[in-house]
């Protein structure tokens, strides 16, 4: 394909097509539109090897020069594809030009917001009839149990939520106000809801909540298990026996949640005694807004930012949120653990081999809550020796010190009850 030429089928101007290395060619259809003012891997690239092209602007972003590639690549002093800093600041500027604006000079577009620019050319090229769409996991690849690689499968009459929508951005206003853990992630999360767009709201299979609008299908867990910390309160007394599930209605949610409604009427509607609904209503307002909510970083850039989302789509403000704390992983020798892979620790067979007081030691010392614990059998062993070591001197300082007894009780009864 190299050196044939194609229609640009919007302009009708003539592109030549290159051959670069760094194209993935599992990627979409493996063909991409080269943009050196705006790619730092596009532009060292051409430089090198087609020089005669000219980068072409299309983004414009505060604090840098005509062409952003350009002007972060002399920055930081890179110059060739290989610095290991490269993929880094593809990701910084990228992330900088979401925050900038299409130059002036583009037809229909010029001026316009690049988060609003994207969905807009989007829409534009469809209604030309001169784009198609390939769906593509975000995170790739993943593999089954049975070890193939997992691919996409398009559902006929899927249904999806635009979260590209201005009205969802909403969100942010909700991060200005909350504690996250580590602090970092509250930087990281603007971007993120940003990032968001369509995606699908409903499934075919499993367990879930029949989707109101077309009842063969469920709605999928990012969309309506977001907010389930709200129904803990409830939960109580539907295991009490107080309350049954098909008074749930909308007006006993109404009322529990907003106050919204007439307890009278909600009482009369739900067969729910009017003390007990004002006992559930009282106790939701306590505990509500959650104070924290704990998660795994996988959770980074799709559950904690659908919490967010729809506490604020659908609670008042005083109900928002107040923190997200994020949990890093335990891997052994540096990769997942993984059944396929034959390294999982579980953990009876771990307190069998080195003993509870082993694992806390080597997990409390070696641990940094931002970071994976990587799990090495060796490792533990030592812990365990170090402790063996304290537990005999321990018997030798009791032994020495028998005759005095002074020997403080909690030290007597340690040894006793590690005998």
């Amino acid at each position: 394909m190299e050196g044939i030429r194609v229609i640009n089928p919007v302009t009708g101007g003539s592109i030549k097509v290159l051959m670069a290395e760094f194209v993935d060619p599992d990627e979409a259809t493996g063909v991409v539109m080269s943009a050196p003012a705006h790619d730092p891997y596009d532009y060292l690239y051409v430089k090198s090897k087609y020089s005669w092209i000219k980068p072409i602007q299309v983004i414009e972003v505060e604090g840098m020069r005509r062409f952003p590639a350009e002007h972060i690549i002399k920055k930081l002093g890179i110059e060739e594809a290989r610095d290991p800093r490269l993929k880094d600041t593809v990701k910084e500027l990228y992330k900088n030009e979401n925050k900038g604006k299409l130059v002036s000079s583009i037809e229909k577009f010029g001026g316009m917001e690049t988060v609003r620019a994207r969905e807009a050319v989007m829409k534009f090229l469809a209604e030309l009839y001169v784009s198609d769409t390939v769906f593509e996991l975000s995170v790739k690849p993943i593999y089954c149990r049975c070890g193939s690689e997992i691919t996409i499968m398009v559902i006929e009459g899927q249904w999806f939520i635009n979260y590209a929508d201005l009205n969802w951005k909403k969100a942010k206003k909700c991060i200005d106000r909350i504690k996250t853990f580590p602090p970092d992630y509250k930087r990281q999360l603007p971007d993120i809801i940003d990032w968001l767009a369509q995606r699908p709201c409903v499934r075919k299979r499993g367990l879930g909540t029949p989707f109101p609008f077309d009842r063969e299908w469920i709605i999928e867990a990012l969309s309506d298990s977001t907010v389930y910390m709200a129904f803990f309160v409830i939960t109580k007394y539907l295991n009490a026996g107080l309350i049954r599930e098909d008074q749930l209605t909308d007006e006993f949610f109404d009322f529990v949640f907003f106050e919204q409604g007439s307890i009278t009427q909600v009482s009369k509607i739900t067969g729910i005694p009017k003390e007990l609904l004002r006992r559930i209503r009282e106790e939701f307002d306590y505990w509500y807004p959650l104070d924290l909510n704990f998660g795994g970083k996988e959770h980074k850039t799709v559950h904690f930012p659908f919490f967010i989302f729809y506490h604020v789509a659908i609670f008042p403000e005083k109900y928002w949120l107040k923190g997200i704390f994020v949990n890093w992983h335990l891997v052994a020798y540096g990769e997942k653990m993984s059944k396929h892979l034959g390294n999982v620790i579980f953990l009876d067979e771990a307190l069998d081999r080195w003993g509870a007081d082993t694992i806390r030691f080597y997990l409390l010392h070696g641990s940094n809550q931002w970071r994976d614990f990587d799990w090495r059998d060796e490792e533990c062993r030592v812990y365990q020796k170090h402790l063996e070591s304290f537990k005999n001197l321990l018997k030798e300082i009791v032994k020495e010190k028998a005759k005095t007894q002074l020997i403080p009780r909690w030290m007597l009864g340690w040894n006793q009850s590690s005998k």
